[in-house]
């Protein structure tokens, strides 16, 4: 049996086991409040490390620190919110600026902003941008750096926008693509009129554009991106070589339950320099034979 002192001390020691534990949990948000500190106050917008600190607070709401924390959470989520608005503003203003000095138009339609021939997605809450053309990415999220950005549109815009000059091979490329893929699916090739779906079509002009005097890997694989492949079919549709053949492509516009939908249909704007600014959905190409 314990002695009166050893139950005392037993006692004791337990509320010590208690404080200390509340101790170390006041010592860890100690820790995550002054590391979190010491970084945002290196970064004149430090939105995604004001982010993170906001998740911890959050899963700390119920410590014994509780209401220094919502307080704190509170504060930091109104001046994070208010700054966001004022960033946006510096950023767009600032990438405006960067672009005219390479001559690259820059700003906003449609309640949505663009570069160049590109519309711009920025994300204030992840720090990126991203560059699409006809409602497709062209390249992987780019952090918000301004100079990269406007180096990056720059870039693609040369890569894919510019016009195919040899339409003839463009056609003869269009046609064997047609036809092989009208064959994986088993329907005819042969008659007035062949018609393929655009997202087919796609697939086998990539295979097309690969070096078939090699094995395709992943290092020598040619990517045929859907902006290219959106260039080069509307030149060729609309070129005065394709509206005067015996041979004629034309291109069928999508049903409606087709549109918006990336494996029936392909949004085609209808100024390739202004690929943010709407054109129709399209879901096949088709090639008239009037020899």
């Amino acid at each position: 049996m314990k002695s009166l002192g050893e139950q005392l001390a037993s006692d004791i020691l337990a509320a010590e086991v208690g404080i200390k534990a509340k101790l170390d949990e006041l010592k860890k948000t100690h820790e995550i409040l002054k590391n979190a500190a010491e970084k945002i106050a290196k970064k004149p917008w430090p939105f995604s490390d004001t982010r993170k600190l906001l998740d911890e607070l959050a899963a700390r709401s119920n410590g014994l620190e509780r209401v220094e924390v919502q307080q704190l959470h509170e504060r930091l989520k109104k001046q994070l919110d208010d700054a966001a608005k004022t960033y946006e503003r510096a950023f767009v203003d600032g990438l405006i600026s960067e672009a005219r000095k390479t001559h690259i138009p820059a700003g906003s339609a449609s309640d949505a902003y663009f570069l160049g021939p590109f519309q711009l997605t920025l994300d204030f809450v992840k720090e990126t941008g991203l560059l699409r053309y006809a409602d497709q990415p062209i390249a992987a999220p780019m952090a918000l750096d301004a100079t990269k950005l406007v180096a990056a549109a720059s870039e693609h815009a040369g890569a894919l926008l510019v016009a195919p000059t040899d339409l003839a091979k463009l056609a003869n490329d269009f046609e064997e693509a047609m036809r092989v893929a009208l064959t994986r699916s088993r329907k005819p090739i042969e008659g007035r009129e062949l018609r393929c779906a655009l997202p087919d079509l796609h697939r086998e002009m990539t295979a097309i554009r690969q070096d078939r005097g090699r094995t395709i890997t992943s290092n020598s694989f040619r990517d045929y991106p859907l902006a290219r492949f959106v260039v080069e079919l509307k030149t060729l549709v609309q070129s005065e070589q394709n509206m005067t053949a015996s041979k004629r492509f034309r291109l069928e516009t999508a049903v409606l339950e087709n549109t918006r939908n990336s494996k029936k249909s392909v949004l085609i704007p209808t100024d390739l320099q202004r690929g943010y600014a709407g054109g129709t959905y399209f879901q096949a190409l088709v090639l008239v034979n009037e020899a």
